[in-house]
């Protein structure tokens, strides 16, 4: 999964994210102001709720709650603590790569 705003003149951070089979998880964040090193993280993943729509990422500090949206296929990065959507949401959406 990427992230669906990734474009070149944007001042955020580009994020890739793969979801492994065995409950691990690979993230790449991207500073596309360049002022930071690309950071890949690694580890296991835990889902929070019994519908497994919504997922911690195991020792990410921050921006490590998501949402899944099976039917669309995309994962959205919910706000730190409270696992509400941010209010820019479509910022915050990680789409299927091919």
């Amino acid at each position: 999964m990427g992230c669906l705003s990734r474009c070149e003149d944007c001042p955020g951070m580009a994020v890739t994210l793969a979801l492994h089979e065995d409950k691990t998880y690979t993230l790449t964040r991207e500073s596309l102001s360049g002022h930071n090193e690309v950071e890949t993280l690694k580890g296991k993943l835990r889902f929070t709720d019994e519908s497994k729509q919504k997922i911690e990422l195991v020792n990410v500090a921050t921006r490590n709650l998501l949402y899944v949206d099976l039917d669309k296929q995309l994962l959205e990065i919910r706000q730190d603590q409270s696992g509400k959507s941010y209010q820019m949401q479509s910022d915050f959406l990680l789409g299927k790569l091919s």
